[in-house]
This record gives C-alpha cells, sequence and structure tokens, in this order.
C-alpha cells in the first residue's frame, strides 16, 4: 500500500478503481473530494435486514449531494486509524473493522461480519448522478439482525426518520433514494429476492 499523502483526515483511496494493494493509498480527505481528482475512495457499508423489513432513513451530515435523500446503507469511509487499529493489513480485514466501527457508531450494533470470509457475497456499487459518486466506490454486504439486536438499535442523530420497511414500501418510493439504493435495489434485490419482487416495477 503506497505512502500516504495530504493533511487532515486520510481516507483509503484507490488509484484505479480496484482493491489491488498497489493502486490504494491513504490520502486527505481535501483532495480527494475535488472535482475531478484521479482518487476514487473506498466505502465498506451494509443494508440492515431484519425479516422482511429492511433499515431506511434520510440523510444527514456533511455530503451535499446526498442531503435529504432516503438511503438503505450505513457505512462509511475506512480512516487512517482504521488501518493502524487492524491485526492484519490486508483491504479486506481493514474494511470489516471499519464498517463493524460505522455499524457500532451509527447503531450501537456490535456485529460479527467478515468481509474475508471466501464464500461472502457483496455487491460493488458505483453509479454517476452527482459529483458525490462520481468519488466514491461501494462495497455493500447484507447484515442480517436477530429480533433482539433489531430492538437494542441505538440510532445516532445522522439517522434522520430511521423506519423499517418492505420491499414493496421501498419500491413505491424509490425516487426519494439516493443513486446507490437504487442501484442495489436492481442489482442485489433482483438476484435475491426476485421471486418476491414484480419485475416490472423493479424496471420502472
Amino acid at each position: 500500500m503506497s505512502e500516504v499523502l495530504g493533511e487532515s483526515e486520510w481516507v483509503l483511496c484507490s488509484l484505479n478503481g480496484t482493491v489491488e494493494e498497489s493502486s490504494l493509498i491513504y490520502a486527505s480527505r481535501n483532495l480527494v473530494d475535488r472535482v475531478n481528482t484521479p482518487f476514487e475512495q473506498l466505502i465498506p457499508c451494509a443494508l440492515i435486514s431484519s425479516g422482511d423489513r429492511y433499515l431506511s432513513y434520510s440523510r444527514q451530515g456533511s455530503e451535499k449531494g446526498l442531503l435529504g435523500k432516503k438511503s438503505l446503507l450505513i457505512g462509511g469511509h475506512v480512516s487512517l486509524e482504521d488501518k493502524a487499529s487492524c491485526l492484519r493489513g490486508d483491504v479486506w480485514s481493514v474494511f470489516t473493522l471499519a464498517l463493524r466501527r460505522e455499524l457500532k457508531e451509527e447503531l450501537g450494533l456490535e456485529s460479527s461480519l467478515d468481509f474475508s470470509l471466501p464464500d461472502l457475497e457483496f455487491l460493488i456499487l458505483k453509479t454517476h448522478s452527482n459529483e458525490v459518486d462520481e468519488r466514491h466506490k461501494g462495497f455493500m454486504i447484507q447484515v442480517e439482525l436477530t429480533p433482539e439486536e433489531k430492538a437494542s438499535l441505538v440510532f445516532s442523530s445522522e439517522l434522520f426518520k430511521p423506519e423499517w420497511l418492505s420491499l414493496e414500501e421501498i419500491l413505491a418510493d424509490i425516487a426519494s433514494y439516493e443513486s446507490w439504493g437504487q442501484e442495489l435495489l436492481h442489482a442485489w434485490f433482483r438476484d435475491h429476492y426476485e421471486e418476491t419482487l414484480d419485475e416490472e416495477a423493479l424496471d420502472e
């Protein structure tokens, strides 16, 4: 992995869109948030489900291109501190630590998720609908909660109006969701829940 560049908050990026060690670098948010940057910020994230319901909320925070949009994902940047705290230095282990941290911060959830498991299914999210999307690539897994885990969640203030919705309810309001939510609906839900979804609704 390359040396750190820049100052302020340092986050994990890729120089060519892959997770090959030779392409990874920790760089300053001041640098990588610029328009037309060559860096792509890598974001581990999770779709949170419990039974036939999925966690949905409205975005608050500093990402102007996403403010007010609905989201189905919990996640965030991988920091230099995540790398320093990780016993193993490979990218999948650092992804695991970073996403566990985000789930703890945003939901109060202690998770055993592990990106490095050989049979783990995940979805790569990449869209081009705005400048924020252009600078980020998501690596999404699904985290299924037990009823007890669901009942114990403590939502952070950045998750505005959290609610548990069925796929049908999400589909009915899909235009209100950020682009990654719309992308995972078509890719992940189509592959995993095609028997329960109306194909015409997916294609709208």
